[in-house]
C-alpha cells in the first residue's frame, strides 16, 4: 500500500493538491472482516475464534462512525491532514473475543498461528496476529460526545443485534 500512496504522499507533501487520507482501524460493520472471520465461525460451531496468542492491539470503528469521521476529515480537516479513525482505547484480540463470546453466550476456540497458516495462508494470517494500536494527533476530529458507539462493548452489542435482526440467527448457538 506505501508504493501506491507514494505520488499522492508526494503531492501532498509538495502542497500540490489538498490530499487527506484516512486510515481506518478494524471497521465493524456488516460485510467487514468480522463477518468472515468471527461471525461465520461462529456459525459454524458456535465458538468465537482467537487467532493467534490474543495478545494483539486492535483499534476498532463501528462502520456508522468510521464514515462520518471521514466526512468530518473533509469537511472540518486542515489541508493535507492524515487522520487515524478509531473509537475508544486499543484492546487485545482476547479481550474483543472476550467480549464477543459473553454477548453470545458462547466459549471461546483458540486458533493457533500454524493453522490460520494452513487455512488462510501467510497474508491473512499476518494481518490477524498484527497488532496495530492507533492514536490520533487531531482529537477534535474524532470526539467520543460525537460518536454513535463510542466504546468496543456498544460498538460489539450494535452489530450483534444487527446480525440478529438481519439473518435471525447470531442468538441461537448452532
Amino acid at each position: 500500500m506505501a508504493e501506491a500512496e507514494e505520488p499522492l504522499l508526494k503531492a501532498q507533501r509538495s502542497g500540490q493538491l489538498d490530499i487527506r487520507f484516512a486510515r481506518p482501524g478494524w471497521i465493524l460493520g456488516p460485510g467487514s472482516w468480522l463477518d468472515a472471520f468471527y461471525r461465520k465461525p461462529f456459525l459454524q460451531n458456535g465458538k468465537i475464534p482467537l487467532y493467534g496468542n490474543g495478545s494483539q492491539l486492535m483499534s476498532l470503528v463501528h462502520l456508522d462512525d468510521c464514515a462520518a469521521q471521514i466526512v468530518k476529515l473533509a469537511e472540518k480537516g486542515e489541508k493535507n491532514q492524515n487522520l487515524n479513525i478509531f473509537a475508544g482505547q486499543p484492546l487485545s484480540q482476547k479481550e474483543f473475543a472476550g467480549i464477543l463470546a459473553k454477548l453470545l453466550n458462547s466459549d471461546i476456540e483458540h486458533i493457533p498461528v500454524p493453522q490460520l497458516i494452513k487455512k488462510f495462508g501467510p497474508t491473512v494470517t499476518d494481518a490477524l496476529i498484527s497488532s496495530i494500536p492507533l492514536k490520533t494527533n487531531f482529537p477534535a476530529l474524532s470526539k467520543p460526545d460525537s460518536m454513535l458507539y463510542p466504546d468496543d462493548a456498544s460498538m460489539l452489542e450494535s452489530l450483534v443485534s444487527f446480525f440478529k435482526h438481519k439473518q435471525g440467527v447470531l442468538t441461537e448457538t448452532p
